[in-house]
């Protein structure tokens, strides 16, 4: 076994391993660089990879990476939609809008963990592509709330580590519209889709006075006046009636005053028109699309009924 003692007249001493005269590693007073001229113990400039255990402020542990003190993480803050970079912990203004970001593939990131705090109560923050997330397109944290959630790459998806606050994960890329009618106050309702199609209310309901308990947190109750209802926004992706899937929860506490009392629909009549009613009793429901075809089914007076139609 042999040794040699280097010293060095510069403070540095580097080290080449190509002849491209740029030092691979340098070592001096203040540590040992790997890719850089270090600025700490150990600065490296790149990918590591450590077989055994790793100790940092200390020499105790039983894991491979054992740390005494604390970690510092480099911290992205967004406000604007965007592609989410290499950084860990992302928290999004949204207060001056909707934000959507965009997760790189799962397949090209695998072990990669993203945590995500939207920081204003104020409009929708959604996230998607690279892969699904957990059997899911999408995530969505709503407004009215600073939501957050965890995920981590794994086999070529995104998968959820924890969920809080208000956050939604929405079943499929193609969904235009999802109320979930659960406001606490006010008179708008909110789109959880990420096309932001979100209802007003129309007449003197609010939801501080109308809600009630749904079959998923709150629910939104009308009296059959037709002077009151939730008109949704206009909007181009609510356009095409041709190929569609719209399901709906009500819940009946009684007979309706006369035919065609609307639950849900665009209208009577015409082409792409299309409309849940019930007619005058909830043993009558009707399902009309092009303002002719009508298929019939039954609901359940006060108990909650699930509507789909495809």
């Amino acid at each position: 076994m042999g040794y040699c003692d280097i010293k060095s007249r510069s403070g540095n001493i580097k080290f080449y391993s190509q002849e491209d005269n740029q030092p691979e590693m340098t070592l001096n007073s203040t540590g040992l660089g790997i890719g850089i001229s270090p600025t700490s113990n150990l600065h490296i400039n790149g990918n590591a990879i450590i077989s055994d255990q790793l100790f940092i402020g200390g020499n105790s542990g039983s894991s491979n990476l054992n740390v005494n003190g604390t970690i510092g993480y480099s911290i992205e803050m967004v406000n604007a939609s965007k592609a989410i970079s290499g950084n860990s912990y992302i928290l999004v203004d949204s207060s001056t809008g909707n934000i959507t970001l965009s997760l790189p593939e799962a397949s090209s990131v695998t072990g990669r963990k993203y945590t995500i705090k939207k920081i204003s109560h104020l409009n929708n923050v959604y996230v998607r592509g690279g892969g699904f997330i957990d059997n899911y397109s999408e995530i969505s944290l709503k407004s009215d709330e600073r939501g957050d959630f965890t995920i981590i790459s794994y086999s070529g998806n995104w998968h959820m580590m924890n969920l809080s606050g208000n956050g939604s994960l929405i079943g499929s890329d193609n969904l235009i519209g999802w109320w979930k009618l659960d406001e606490l106050n006010g008179t708008s309702a909110v789109d959880s889709s990420s096309f932001g199609n979100n209802g007003s209310l129309v007449g003197d309901a609010t939801f501080s006075a109308n809600r009630t308990e749904g079959v998923i947190d709150r629910a939104f109750m009308l009296d059959g006046n037709s002077g009151n209802y939730l008109s949704a926004a206009s909007d181009t992706s609510l356009d095409d009636w041709n190929r569609f899937t719209v399901t709906v929860w009500v819940k009946p506490l009684g007979d309706s005053e006369g035919a065609y009392s609307a639950i849900l629909g665009t209208g009577l009549s015409g082409v792409n028109s299309f409309g849940i009613y019930t007619n005058k009793s909830p043993s009558n429901f009707v399902i009309r699309i092009g303002g002719s075809l009508n298929i019939s089914g039954s609901l359940t007076i006060g108990e909650w009924n699930h509507i789909a139609c495809t």
